[in-house]
This record gives C-alpha cells, sequence and structure tokens, in this order.
C-alpha cells in the first residue's frame, strides 16, 4: 500500500466514524452531531460556562444519523458557525439553540442550498473563577488568589462577585506581570455596529490602585473575538458591568482570561 492509497483510506475512515463522532475525552471536551430538526443544548452545571471549540453547519460526513438523502451532493461541504454558536451559547452555565435560524442563510459556505444540512458542534466545559470561600462585602474588593483562569460576567450577573461593589482585586507579586485579554462572544450579533468608531459597549472597566493613576480603563465590546486588553506589574481592580433586567437577547457574554507571569531584568554590562 502506498502513501496515496493509506491517505484516501484514513480519509474515509474518518468521515465514517472516529474523527467526527461525538466523544468526551479527560479534558472534557464534546462533541455533537445536530440534525436540522432538532436542537442543540448543554449543560455544563456550577463553576463552569460554555465555550464553543468549533461549530460547522453543512455535510461533514456520511452516517450522521440525521437519516438525510445525499443524493449525488458535495461532500464534504460547511460553513464555520462559529460565532453564531458563541452568540446563542458561549459563557452560558447552560445554552440550547436550533440550526435553523434565518442570519445562518447569510454564513458563507461552500454547500449549495439544495443539500440537506446537520450541525456539528464541539464545545467544553470551561472552569471560571469564583471564590467560592469568599463573600462579597460592599465597597471592598475580591483578591484573585489563582495564578491563572477566567473571570466571566455570569458569575457577576448571578453572585455579584466581580461587580464595581465587589470587584476583583490582582495583587501582582515582586517580579510578577497580569495579562487580562478579553474573550467576546457577543461579535456575531452587532458587529458592523462595534466597529464603528467612538462606540464602545462597555464590558468591564480596570482601575489601577497606585497613587496619582489615571481614570478607569474601559473594556469595550469589538468587532474582534478574542484581544489583549491589559499587562500591569502593579495592583488593579477589574469592575465588571452589570446588564440588570435586559432581554436575554440583548445581554452579552464574555469572559476576561487571566496569566500571571515572571519577569526578570537582565543586567546588559556596565
Amino acid at each position: 500500500m502506498n502513501s496515496r492509497q493509506f491517505a484516501i483510506i484514513y480519509f474515509v475512515f474518518c468521515l465514517n466514524c472516529a474523527c467526527f463522532g461525538e466523544d468526551s475525552s479527560p479534558n472534557d471536551i464534546r462533541r455533537r452531531v445536530v440534525c436540522i430538526w432538532e436542537t442543540f443544548d448543554a449543560d455544563c452545571g456550577q463553576n463552569n460556562v460554555v465555550l464553543i471549540v468549533e461549530a460547522l453547519l453543512g455535510r461533514m460526513r456520511n452516517g450522521s444519523g440525521c437519516s438525510i438523502d445525499l443524493g449525488s451532493a458535495e461532500l464534504p461541504c460547511f460553513a464555520d458557525i462559529r460565532l453564531f454558536a458563541e452568540r446563542k451559547c458561549a459563557g452560558r452555565r447552560r445554552c440550547s439553540f436550533k440550526p435553523i435560524d434565518d442570519n445562518l442563510q447569510l454564513v458563507p459556505g461552500n454547500c449549495s442550498r439544495r443539500v440537506e444540512k446537520f450541525m456539528l458542534v464541539t464545545y467544553r466545559c470551561q472552569a471560571v473563577y469564583s471564590a467560592d470561600s469568599e463573600t462579597c462585602l460592599t465597597n471592598r474588593s475580591l483578591v484573585v488568589t489563582s495564578s491563572s483562569g477566567y473571570l466571566s460576567n455570569t458569575v457577576t450577573e448571578e453572585l455579584g462577585k466581580g461587580s464595581s461593589l465587589c470587584p476583583w482585586r490582582f495583587q501582582p507579586g515582586e517580579g510578577q506581570t497580569v495579562t487580562l485579554t478579553l474573550l467576546d462572544f457577543g461579535v456575531w450579533q452587532d458587529r458592523g455596529e462595534r466597529s464603528r468608531p467612538y462606540t464602545c459597549r462597555i464590558y468591564a472597566r480596570i482601575r489601577h490602585l497606585q497613587p496619582n493613576s489615571f481614570a478607569d480603563i474601559p473594556i469595550c465590546a469589538g468587532d474582534e473575538r478574542e484581544r489583549h486588553v491589559q499587562n500591569t506589574a502593579t495592583a488593579i481592580e477589574v469592575l465588571m458591568t452589570t446588564q440588570g433586567n435586559q432581554s436575554p437577547a440583548d445581554k452579552a457574554y464574555f469572559l476576561i482570561r487571566f496569566q500571571t507571569h515572571l519577569f526578570t531584568f537582565f543586567n546588559l554590562g556596565d
């Protein structure tokens, strides 16, 4: 058997069984095939939120279990709908949505309109920082004691932790710096609006605690799913914005990933 024959056999094997099947690995990666008439749902329980790894809509393989007629349709063909799935699901403890949606017709892909489609969603339940042993006291911050993790506005909405009355506090030690990165799950809904200059839907604010510090720095919604927002070696507070009684369709969900790094000054000589 030559390498070309092996590659073809392996590709067929992937299409028909293991490579696209639903599974659950040690790091809690889950994969779901959702027929066009079904509903995708996920429940990550306490201290976790849904994080979409991949979402595709189309015809990714034979044997999907959806009992649809492949006919002579091109295979594989699909559209990347990750941003749509994130707007519907990511950042929540539990969620559900259907693959039938008028907005999905606008997603570019290489499937013709006559092709019957199904959805393939890969996700994981991401642990988020919640300071379970700590209690929020008005006008007192909660010190983040983990060196890395995720802050979730879902925790703020449910428990008040991280709000303006009970913000998260980072206190880098000597030789340490803290990096903050925004994961924005609302990009799909209003991407055009977000890209306009001088427009800021405030997700959170960063407050530097050293004397003579500048005004709070806003973390704004934008047209990028992931972006760096802060790198600091001094104490800061993160004040998450609460969304009150907004309808579920209007609420934004996001994570702020934090990571503490060690840094060293090198003496380059006299």
